[in-house]
């Protein structure tokens, strides 16, 4: 997503991303902002800062797809979208395809855009 990051931030994501990637999954170890029973919120490394002032990453605690959740796990991140996350962030967005930075651990990012 080159354009929700300045350039120089989008290349330096491209650099090091690949390192990164190598040690393993970057969302399974990352430090929680704010942790629920199946969830986590973290922030991101490289956060849209042409778009965001704040930028942060809805993932489950368990390294599954979207399509791999369970019952408890889906009803859970409805109840957090729905219920967690007014106030706080105002979009919640949900890279695609090849946008997908992180293919195997299904995220969201939660964005409170520049004003």
């Amino acid at each position: 997503m080159s354009g929700f990051r300045t350039p120089e931030s989008q290349a330096e994501y491209e650099r090091v991303l690949p390192e990164i990637l190598s040690h393993g999954c970057p969302l399974c170890t990352k430090q929680a902002v704010e942790s629920f029973v199946h969830w986590k919120i973290v922030t991101d490394d490289f956060p849209y800062n042409k778009i965001a002032k704040l930028h942060h990453v809805l993932t489950p605690l368990r390294h599954v797809l979207e399509r791999e959740l369970n019952g408890e796990e889906r009803q859970e991140y409805h109840d957090i979208k729905e219920e967690q996350l007014e106030g706080k962030y105002e979009y919640v967005i949900e890279p695609i395809g090849q946008h997908r930075s992180v293919p195997g651990h299904f995220h969201t990012h939660l964005i409170v855009s520049l004003d």
